[in-house]
């Protein structure tokens, strides 16, 4: 195993990582995004494989502007390429080519369309997602008061905040195909079953992980091609054995989860999931020099990705590199709705070793906190401190109900995550003061 980075390589690998996550402006359209040919794509069959195995598809529309309009043709047709292309990172979506001058524009699930209005000074882009089938507005979004003269920097700003809302992971366009979606049966195969891992993650248990990996696994067997299908895997193998799932089970669950990350980046090199589950299964396999190199292509792959800035972020949070974890988590933070429940931790972590308890005790009492073992030490920990013994009670009971393999062996648990030694014993002596048994570190 390789040792934990120096301070030098810290600085260096951290530096590339927050200039390709912040500072995009200029070089955000050099990197290579899938965007389908209409011609390669035929419509969507009636058969359950053929319409929920793939990914969604979207095509996106050139804004439509009004005669008078100070908006140059060329940016308006430069926004609509650089959506395309930003939305074509994603793993989650297809992204189909709509030429503005073709007689018929190609089929697809979703399609985004936009509107300029306003012919002075000033102007707004108003957007809608339909869904094709039923022709309903799934989504719309405006971004008021913008300049005529849409510059590259003010293009990227609305770029971003549409790729994190429509391509991400539990985004708009996910979560409404996950609504359409028949229940998960022996027949699902494909992103089906990718699509249907999301239940784990969002609500986690031994039997709900198997069936996950099950499903994953069944779909490999019919695609042995699929980079995605390896890059989730690799994913939920890593989650399973954070959480104690598959401890004493004969299993080598970094070796299985490296595998299949290598086969992922193998099959598709510019994937930016393949990339992300590679610095996932190097980082618990404490090959930090490794991982954050993986971390720096995911992010280079696709810079609009609040999953990938979430893994990278609480990566460097969990090692105490707080400047940079919390640089990338507070930018998801800003940039979604609701963030993921398991990163309320890496929130409270952050307050609590800063001594803030307020924050720290808003983080870990969240309800979404107890959806993970972190989230619930966080909450034995305040509950704690504050004097609530009946409640400290509660969620001890519910870590070792729960999460029993992790609640054995906090220590190894928190070993597993790669937790520097500092944070580690810190939180293990405050958990101990709580009555929460640890045992000795094995030697």
């Amino acid at each position: 195993m390789q040792p934990r980075l120096n301070a030098p390589s810290r600085f260096v690998v951290a530096a590339a990582i927050l200039a390709t996550a912040v500072s995009l402006s200029g070089i955000a359209w050099q990197y290579s995004s899938r965007i389908h040919p209409a011609a390669d794509v035929e419509p969507p069959l009636s058969s359950r494989s053929a319409i929920w195995s793939l990914p969604p598809s979207i095509t996106v529309a050139q804004p439509e502007r009004s005669p008078d309009s100070l908006l140059q043709q060329s940016q308006s047709d430069a926004l609509g390429r650089e959506i395309a292309s930003a939305l074509g990172r994603f793993d989650t979506l297809r992204v189909l080519e709509e030429k503005p001058d073709a007689e018929q524009r190609p089929v697809a699930e979703y399609r985004l369309t936009s509107a300029v209005a306003g012919s002075g000074d000033r102007v707004s882009l108003s957007f809608n997602l339909v869904h094709a089938q039923d022709n309903q507005i799934v989504w719309t979004k405006s971004f008021d008061d913008l300049p005529h003269a849409l510059t590259a920097d003010v293009r990227l700003s609305i770029v971003a905040s549409l790729a994190s809302t429509l391509g991400r992971t539990y985004g708009v366009i996910f979560a409404d195909r996950f609504k359409r979606m028949p229940e998960l049966t022996h027949e699902a195969t494909g992103f089906e079953c990718i699509m249907h891992s999301s239940r784990y993650f969002n609500a986690p248990s031994q039997a709900a992980f198997a069936a996950a990996r099950g499903c994953v696994e069944r779909s490999l067997k019919s695609d042995p091609k699929s980079s995605s299908g390896y890059a989730v895997l690799a994913i939920l193998i890593l989650d399973g054995y954070l959480k104690g799932y598959l401890i004493n089970e004969g299993q080598q669950p970094l070796t299985d989860a490296l595998t299949a990350a290598n086969e992922a980046v193998e099959l598709s090199p510019h994937s930016a999931r393949a990339h992300q589950a590679l610095f996932m299964a190097r980082f618990y396999d404490r090959r930090f020099d490794d991982a954050f190199e993986s971390a720096r292509q995911a992010l280079a792959l696709n810079p609009f990705s609040m999953e990938i800035k979430s893994r990278v972020g609480s990566a460097y949070v969990i090692r105490g590199e707080f400047e940079p974890g919390m640089a990338l988590l507070n930018e998801v933070a800003s940039a979604v709705e609701s963030k993921a429940s398991w990163l309320e931790f890496y929130f409270f972590l952050n307050s609590y070793l800063n001594g803030d308890e307020i924050q720290a005790r808003r983080h870990a009492i969240r309800t979404s906190s107890t959806r993970t073992p972190l989230g619930l030490i966080a909450r034995i920990i305040v509950s704690h401190r504050a004097g609530h013994d009946e409640t400290t009670e509660k969620w001890k009971s519910h870590l070792t109900s729960e999460y029993p393999r992790f609640a054995a062996d906090i220590s190894g648990a928190l070993n597993r995550f790669a937790m520097a030694e500092s944070i580690k014993k810190r939180l293990l002596a405050d958990l101990q003061a709580a009555g929460v048994t640890v045992k000795p570190a094995a030697p």
